[in-house]
């Protein structure tokens, strides 16, 4: 037997099996976790230069007992931080951003605790020597699976008729999902054309229990809307049982590309979403996240506003802010404050979206939006209440009313306060027409069926390499 074959999570073939690797397997992760953190903290004190002087090493029982209370935080803050993705589809950026927050977070949540509970008071070497090595210890083997062992796609075969071919297209652009095909229902007339040419595989009759070794599925995705008959219904109900997992469209999206499907769900089946509203305790800790990281951001910013403004003052006559009425929570109007990016006539044709490379935006107002320079004064905004950190970015009055009528559930995006950032600007291009705006509506409905304060820390946590990288 080789070594692979023995490992719990790779097929016979080499390639690792996804399911070994799913969420509900995440548990081997956080022994992992809590393993490393147990042998963080000894190696910290072991290779800490000023306790080998001393010779003051504590006992073992200590060592053990202390070492799993760190290990058993850090194993909390690496789920709650994302570092086992249950996707297993993440890139290199965010398994080192996750797992760099996660161990910053467990390691004050642990020196905090340590005081309260009357430890010995941990030295700087000690510190660096344990989060370094956590640190090292969690990203380097999930480094080693994804670059040793080949990972096989997730194959995917369509049951029904899907809504839009947008969807379609985003089911089959990625990495690491593969669309083999698709099954005809029994009574409905489905044309080809609906389903993006590909290949029929049968009908619902052909997903028996043997349609795993015969198609090579790992799931179905329903896409019949409300069509669904009961003894369809049935069929589909035994697939689990054989290996086979079934999605509703919009979950598979929701659960693989992280957002809601505007065309592939209901009001009814978003309303079911259990993080949907919130208990106040969260929202108290956002707005106080909001207070203390605005005031750090204007500490560490307001220094370069003069040079901001001679900039803006030189490269265009006009003033240096800019203000406009924006839409924010519940439908209330407030005013936005900007730098000044676009001439002073930019709009004297009515308003108008902005976009990638506006032609209206002056050569330091190209710069200021790329770096998102142009957003600083709105820290202002979240110091009043008015804006929040991380929410939807608020839209003018003149676009949500039209926007409002033509897209489903966008009023949805007022039912949080509006955000300086969001998970719309970190998954999305810039937004310059309709179809964008539905787009990136997507994204926001599933920021806010997933409210939490771990998502806040990971949009904010991925806005700051986008705003050194400029993409925008």
């Amino acid at each position: 037997m080789t070594t692979m074959a023995i490992l719990p999570f790779v097929r016979a073939d080499g390639r690792i099996d996804r399911a070994a690797l799913h969420s509900r397997h995440g548990v081997r992760w956080l022994i992992w976790d809590f393993l490393v953190g147990m042998l963080a903290f000894w190696l910290g004190y072991v290779l800490s230069p000023h306790e080998q002087l001393a010779n003051k090493l504590p006992a073992t029982y200590y060592m053990v007992l202390v070492g799993g209370f760190y290990g058993f935080i850090l194993s909390l803050c690496s789920r709650c931080s994302g570092v086992p993705r249950p996707e297993h589809t993440w890139s290199k950026y965010e398994l080192v951003a996750t797992a760099l927050l996660g161990v910053v977070i467990a390691y004050v949540l642990f020196s905090a605790a340590a005081s309260l509970l009357y430890f010995r008071q941990y030295g700087r070497y000690i510190a660096a020597g344990v989060m370094g090595i956590s640190f090292a210890a969690m990203i380097l083997p999930r480094l080693a699976v994804r670059a040793l062992l080949p990972f096989s796609p997730l194959r995917i075969g369509l049951y029904g008729c899907v809504p839009a071919c947008h969807e379609i297209d985003v089911l089959g652009h990625h990495p690491f999902l593969d669309v083999v095909g698709w099954f005809r229902p029994r009574h409905a007339q489905v044309g080809r054309s609906q389903m993006a040419d590909l290949p029929l595989l049968g009908d619902i009759d052909d997903l028996d229990a043997q349609g795993k070794d015969r198609f090579g599925l790992d799931a179905v995705v329903f896409c019949m809307g409300d069509q669904l008959t009961h003894e369809d219904g049935v069929a589909l109900m035994k697939l689990p049982a054989s290996g086979i997992e079934v999605f509703t469209l919009g979950a598979f999206l929701e659960r693989f590309h992280r957002k809601v499907s505007v065309e592939g769900c209901s009001a009814n089946w978003f309303a079911s979403g259990t993080a949907f509203m919130p208990n106040t305790s969260v929202f108290c800790v956002k707005r106080a996240m909001d207070i203390v990281l605005s005031l750090i951001g204007l500490a560490l910013t307001l220094p370069l506003w003069p040079f901001i403004a001679l900039a803006i003052k030189m490269s265009s006559p006009g003033p240096v802010f800019f203000r406009q009425e924006r839409v924010g929570y519940l439908g209330q109007i407030f005013e936005i404050v900007k730098f000044r990016t676009m001439r002073t006539d930019a709009e004297k044709d009515g308003a108008q979206f902005a976009v990638e490379n506006d032609p209206r935006a002056t050569r330091v107002g190209n710069f200021l939006r790329k770096s998102r320079l142009d957003e600083l004064p709105q820290l202002f905004n979240i110091l009043r209440g008015s804006m929040s950190l991380v929410g939807p970015r608020p839209e003018r009055p003149e676009f949500v009313a039209t926007l409002g009528e033509e897209i489903p559930m966008y009023d949805l995006r007022h039912t949080v306060p509006p955000g300086l950032t969001g998970w719309a600007q970190i998954r999305y291009r810039y937004g310059a027409n309709k179809e964008d705006a539905q787009r990136k509506l997507e994204y926001d409905l599933y920021y806010l069926r997933h409210f939490s304060l771990a998502l806040e820390l990971e949009i904010i946590v991925k806005t700051l390499p986008m705003m050194m990288r400029g993409s925008r």
